[in-house]
């Protein structure tokens, strides 16, 4: 079991993500503005899967 202070230490950006955060993602991938994006998997997680 992770713990808070260790789960936040992993995250290349040193912090919990917001839910906020998580929504303007999802508002965004549901924009006109990501048209582009066809079959991509997106990490919102801080870097977490980067490290």
């Amino acid at each position: 079991m992770v713990i808070a202070g260790e789960a936040r230490g992993a995250a290349a950006l040193g912090q919990h993500g917001e839910p906020a955060e998580i929504g303007e993602t999802a508002a965004w991938l549901l924009s006109d503005a990501s048209s582009f994006v066809t079959g991509a998997a997106i990490a919102a997680d801080g870097g977490y899967t980067a490290i």
